[in-house]
């Protein structure tokens, strides 16, 4: 019995010390909640309404995740794992002290039952002492250990946290601008966060890409009720004014912009967001080569030109072109008005081949993706046709017998003449009885 006794003594008290984390875990859940909701719910406001500067967001957010972070861990997370008796937990002495602050008429007799236990190991009276646990223990059974802890006084604190959440539903129904975008700037504290202006600033500029070494300008127009006079430019820190224009819009020239450069509007004491230009460079030709296939017909040597010029060739000629480039993603040329082809590419070089039949103009373009700009060189060849051969003849009679005939002429080409034959046909009754075609010799001037 008194063994019995005992083991319902020491559940009694594992009970109670379980009940007594739990306790400490539902009051410290709710102060926690209570704290985080006020937290949250007076900061996102603040932020929603006051627009704080990064400094002041970053202590907010800082704060909230160490003293977040450490009211957690110290007000639930350590006493539920003490709740399951994860690291030193309260003994039974002080489990029976705790009791007997409760229950005052067993207060004494609990310590005695556990101090009496501990003595009788080395205590010759031990069916004495047995006897008196197991009489003790008798006359406190009847006592409800566990309920020396009362889980409901926990709503005490109640009154803190259902105000508050009361508040953040409705500010979720009723403006949910208010929580959304002041927590979503908390969410992001580096970040720099202007007030809304009165007015709207609509950047003109379809691209904030400038090519390298020239001017870039920046056009902004104000629309609203309550529009600027005047608005500025700020460039690290320092502004300056803008040029107005009509119809409520503003610009400024970037003069031979070498590097990427950050800058935001300023207008009657607001600001734009911030904008980037980012710098690119105009796609580049280093060098080229063009290649004159001459048709064989007209005798000329093939060349090498190293230069890219309006020509004059010769019908049938064949032109190779290769072209180093820098900053260049692709090239395309197009004859006359036909659709654009692209350039095969090796590396940085381009290359095509063209035969020339008729007059024709062509365009070369250079295409840099990124920063989304072509440059273009456009020329001419004019094509020489390749004429017939002139020939022109002078014919002498033998006055004395009449049968003799002195043929005599010149020939011409736009080229060289390479071969002249003189055909003649013998007709009888219009039936032809001899046919030849004899070689002329030909000599400067005469043939």
């Amino acid at each position: 019995m008194s063994a019995n006794n005992y083991e319902w003594l020491i559940s009694s008290l594992d009970a109670f010390i379980r009940k007594y984390y739990a306790n400490k875990v539902i009051r410290g859940t709710l102060v926690f909640l209570s704290c985080l909701l006020a937290y949250v719910l007076v900061m996102s406001v603040g932020e929603y309404f006051l627009y704080l500067p990064v400094a002041a967001r970053l202590t907010i957010v800082s704060l909230f995740v160490v003293l977040g972070l450490g009211s957690l861990v110290a007000w639930v997370a350590i006493p539920l794992a003490k709740m399951a008796r994860l690291g030193s937990v309260i003994s039974h002495e002080q489990a029976a002290e705790i009791i007997g602050n409760h229950f005052t008429e067993i207060s004494d007799k609990l310590l005695n039952i556990l101090q009496l236990k501990n003595q009788t190991s080395n205590n010759s009276s031990r069916e004495l002492a047995e006897a008196s646990i197991n009489q003790k223990i008798s006359e406190i059974r009847v006592v409800p250990i566990t309920s020396a802890i009362d889980l409901s006084k926990n709503r005490k604190y109640l009154p803190y946290l259902l105000p508050l959440l009361l508040i953040g539903i409705f500010l979720l129904v009723a403006a949910p601008n208010v929580f959304r975008e002041g927590s979503s700037r908390l969410l992001q504290p580096t970040k720099a966060f202007e007030k809304p202006a009165p007015f709207n600033f609509i950047l003109k500029n379809t691209s904030l890409n400038a090519i390298r070494n020239t001017d870039f300008i920046v056009k902004v127009e104000m629309t609203g009720n309550l529009l600027p006079a005047e608005a500025f430019i700020e460039i690290n820190d320092e502004k300056v004014p803008m040029q107005p224009l009509e119809n409520h819009c503003f610009q400024y020239a970037f003069k031979n912009i070498t590097a990427t450069t950050q800058f935001r509007i300023y207008a009657a004491g607001f600001y734009s967001v911030g904008y980037t230009i980012k710098v690119v460079q105009r796609p580049v030709l280093k060098a080229f080569k063009v290649q004159i296939n001459y048709p064989a017909y007209t005798g000329r040597k093939n060349e090498v030109r190293n230069s890219l010029s309006d020509m004059t060739l010769p019908v049938g000629t064949s032109v190779s072109w290769a072209f180093v480039t820098e900053h260049t993603d692709a090239a395309t040329i197009h004859f006359g008005a036909g659709a654009p082809l692209n350039l095969p590419a090796d590396a940085a070089t381009f290359s095509y081949q063209y035969r020339f039949m008729n007059d024709t103009a062509y365009t070369i373009t250079l295409n840099n993706k990124e920063a989304a700009v072509t440059d273009s060189y456009r020329y001419q060849v004019q094509v020489i046709p390749d004429q017939y051969p002139v020939v022109q003849i002078q014919q002498q009679r033998d006055t004395v017998t009449g049968k003799q005939i002195l043929i005599t002429g010149t020939a011409g080409d736009d080229y060289a003449i390479t071969r002249v034959t003189f055909n003649y046909e013998i007709t009888d009754n219009n039936k032809p009885i001899d046919k030849k075609s004899i070689p002329l010799k030909i000599t400067p001037g005469a043939v």
